[in-house]
């Protein structure tokens, strides 16, 4: 499914402000000097997270690196190089980029199968829309040639109208789902949920 480039950019802008901010709280107070440094340093995971789930393992990977690149001065600056908190430091760097790629990659496989299923019911609806159309089409037309044979006044004349206007109706919805070009659901009855044919199509 393709992302609206304006939502795609409103993601990245928010991914780029959040660490930020993140790095900010993290510099200008002494976090960094402190034990709570060891919990804050986690907050660099959630843009991490955010990346990889909207882009998948290239903004997983973008974005592991953007967040070691904030948090790296930090680390160093954090415990003296040898010690035992510089190493703790470094292996958080890693684990940035180790959760990029990993969730990332994870991401990219749940979009690929959703993109699968996507393709099997456009293919399923274009085959019933085309099953359904041909004699769809003759009913309509025989509807129609039978209300030109009768007489106005006929009395199974608004009979044959109730029928014409129900087929136009099977007619227009076969068009709506050979358009399905996503997947929206809404609730049904009980906990079941059906296809949003309105919200589903162009």
């Amino acid at each position: 499914m393709k992302i609206n480039p304006l939502i795609k950019n409103r993601r990245m802008w928010f991914i780029l402000l959040l660490l930020l901010i993140i790095g900010a709280i993290d510099y200008f107070t002494n976090l960094y000097q402190s034990p709570f440094d060891l919990v804050f340093r986690e907050f660099y995971l959630i843009p991490v997270f955010l990346g990889a789930y909207w882009f998948g393992k290239s903004g997983g990977v973008s974005t592991g690196i953007i967040a070691s690149a904030v948090y790296l001065p930090c680390a160093i600056l954090a415990a003296p190089a040898g010690s035992s908190l510089f190493a703790s430091n470094l292996i958080e760097l890693v684990l940035f980029n180790a959760v990029g790629v990993v969730f990332g990659t994870m991401r990219d496989r749940e979009k690929a199968s959703e993109k699968e299923k996507l393709e099997a019911v456009m293919a399923m609806a274009g085959c019933v829309g085309h099953e359904l159309n041909n004699p769809l089409a003759i009913a309509l037309q025989a509807t129609q040639i039978l209300q030109e044979e009768m007489e106005p006044e006929s009395e199974h004349q608004q009979t044959l109208q109730s029928i014409e206007k129900n087929l136009k109706r099977m007619r227009d919805l076969i068009k709506k789902i050979t358009a399905i070009n996503h997947i929206e659901l809404t609730h049904y009855v009980g906990k079941s949920n059906i296809v949003d044919l309105g919200k589903s199509t162009p």
